[in-house]
């Protein structure tokens, strides 16, 4: 059986004026309907009055938590090279005797040298702790003072494991040279780190420069 034939376009009836809304009409709000508003969800805020949201801004750090994270950080640096010295000293009479050393020889070759190396180390702990500190927003006499509380923390269990062998030595009684001695060391440290805490303040200004040079190469947003 044969189909009718499809009507051709200029066949087909016109479409009535009420069967797709006019374009004046789209876009506009259908009666009964208020008009959608965005609303900003809970913990979202607008970013300048644009449509969209941003999430809120995270605090800063503290410049107190600043000067702590990068004190104790390089603080580990003198701590550590103490105790290597500590050790040295210790291998001081095993020394003199495979090689036949001298007391000034193993002296100078197994603390002398350590001392300066390891002083040359800790002034650039203090350096990069007031430099990073201050770089941050945080203050670096304060961040020197964690990075030398550090050192003299192992510098104190130091002593007393060293006055423990000394005792142990001269029958559980504290040699005479013992109190002289640490005195000449506390004055030493004290002396030596007190110049680190100097060389950390250059390290804080270097620091603030830097930041500020950093600022003034960041590129402004209007």
């Amino acid at each position: 059986m044969q189909q009718p034939p499809y009507p051709t376009p200029s066949e087909q009836p016109p479409l009535s004026p009420g069967a797709y809304p006019s374009p004046a009409y789209q876009g506009q709000p259908q009666p009964g309907y208020s008009p959608y508003q965005p609303q900003p969800q809970a913990g979202y805020q607008a970013y300048q009055g644009q449509p969209g949201y941003s999430f809120p801004p995270t605090q800063p750090q503290s410049a107190g938590k600043i000067a702590l994270k990068y004190g104790l950080l390089f603080g580990i640096i003198p701590a550590s090279g103490y105790i290597l010295q500590f050790l040295l000293n210790m291998m001081i009479p095993l020394m003199r005797s495979l090689f036949y050393m001298s007391t000034a020889q193993s002296t100078i070759f197994f603390s002398t040298i350590p001392l300066i190396v390891f002083t040359l180390i800790n002034w650039g702990a203090y350096f990069m702790a007031g430099f990073f500190t201050t770089r941050k927003g945080g203050t670096a006499i304060i961040a020197c003072l964690w990075t030398g509380l550090c050192y003299f923390v192992i510098y104190c269990v130091g002593s007393g494991i060293n006055l423990f062998l000394l005792m142990g030595e001269f029958d559980g009684k504290i040699p005479r040279f013992y109190f002289p001695s640490l005195g000449i060391s506390l004055i030493t440290v004290l002396v030596l780190h007190g110049i680190g805490l100097g060389i950390g303040a250059l390290g804080g200004l270097a620091g603030k420069n830097a930041a500020g040079k950093q600022a003034l190469s960041m590129p402004q947003r209007y």
